[in-house]
């Protein structure tokens, strides 16, 4: 007689194995690093992400600029609000 478990264990050893070796490895080799490798190296993409991070600095910039002369034009009264 053949015993079941003995297949029923090969069986889930043989799955445990494609889900974690076979899936990930597919996903992260064939799937994953190439499209990190692709952004981080393409010209284009780093070019624009340049350019958003430059407008952001000027936008920061003139917002900070627009704040301070704000700031100053306001009058810096301390007065006394006793009765």
């Amino acid at each position: 007689m053949i015993n079941s478990k003995n297949y029923w264990g090969i069986i889930t050893q043989f799955g445990d194995f494609f889900v974690i070796e076979v899936m990930i490895g597919v996903v992260l080799v064939g799937i994953l690093i190439p499209i990190i490798i692709t952004l981080v190296f393409d010209k284009e993409v780093r070019r624009t992400n340049y350019e958003q991070y430059k407008k952001w600095q000027q936008e920061s910039a003139t917002a900070y600029s627009e704040f301070e002369q704000a700031d100053q034009e306001e009058p810096s009264s301390s007065s006394d609000h006793s009765s």
